[in-house]
């Protein structure tokens, strides 16, 4: 069952996601009293930015799939229909 799945911070999947570094760790640079709210912000920017990079990545890659079942489909369906 889930009770032995113990979460420490309110974003279980926050470094689940491919993160380069853990909530802990990020929480802890952007709480610390040694960088500038604006510096904390740059780093929060940063890594969405990695973020949503990795994501369109994966984007294409499941659009090149959709587009070969997309294939696949219309070559069972022509030749059912015993086109050339």
């Amino acid at each position: 069952m889930e009770q032995n799945r113990q979460v420490s911070h309110p974003y279980p999947y926050f470094s689940e996601g491919g993160m380069p570094m853990t909530f802990t760790e990020i929480t802890e640079l952007t709480e610390s009293g040694q960088k500038t709210t604006e510096e904390k912000l740059m780093l929060l920017r940063k890594i969405r930015a990695n973020l949503m990079d990795e994501l369109h990545c994966k984007q294409q890659v499941v659009d090149q799939v959709d587009y070969m079942i997309y294939e696949l489909k219309m070559e069972q369906k022509k030749n059912e229909t015993g086109g050339s």
